[in-house]
């Protein structure tokens, strides 16, 4: 037959187990403020951090931003200077070279005619394609001396149409006026008009 007596009373009994609820709620009541601690910490040293990082961008940014302007209006300013550029070659890509087709001109011109004028204008129309072009034409009016005077002006209508400097670029060569010249009734009086090519802006 065994006996047990128990001498301590069941609230002063010890658990034999190493780790226990109320050392748990210790170290709890210890770390957790602690931890809280270190996190607010770290959240303030973030916020801090990232305060600093701001106001670095902030300074760099107000030191680029004239530098921006700057080089937008530099960037404007050759887009503007690019379109005037373009316009000018246009302009010279539509002109004509007058004085190769002057010399001709010179050239075949018959002893009998006298010029009086020369008349050269432009007109700007739109093509077929839709683009711009400039439309030439030249005036010339003078006096047929003599019985050759209708073969000299025919002469010089055929040589608008015949010659290298004009014939690639004169579309048409009309007489629109021919007659007696009343001062001199051996005369005639005459007017040529050359109509030509247009010219396109490319």
């Amino acid at each position: 037959m065994t006996l047990r007596a128990d001498l301590i009373f069941a609230d002063e009994q010890r658990s034999a187990s190493m780790v226990s609820m109320r050392s748990i709620t210790r170290v709890a009541s210890i770390v957790g403020p602690i931890a809280a601690i270190l996190l607010m910490a770290f959240i303030v040293m973030n916020a801090i951090t990232l305060a600093g990082k701001v106001k670095n961008a902030e300074k760099e940014w107000k030191g680029i931003e004239p530098r921006k302007e700057q080089a937008l209006k530099v960037l404007n300013d050759g887009k503007i200077n690019d379109g005037i550029l373009e316009e000018v070659e246009a302009w010279k890509h539509s002109s004509t070279d007058w004085a190769p087709q002057l010399i001709s001109l010179q050239k075949g011109i018959n002893p009998h005619i006298q010029l009086r004028s020369m008349r050269i204008s432009q007109v700007l129309n739109q093509t077929d394609k839709g683009t711009t072009a400039r439309s030439f034409s030249m005036t010339l009016s003078g006096t047929a001396v003599g019985r050759e005077a209708e073969t000299a002006v025919e002469g010089l209508q055929k040589h608008f149409i015949e010659d290298d400097e004009f014939k690639e670029r004169v579309a048409s060569a009309k007489i629109p006026r021919y007659g007696a010249d009343p001062e001199d009734k051996d005369n005639r009086i005459f007017e040529l008009e050359c109509e030509y090519h247009p010219s396109p802006f490319e």
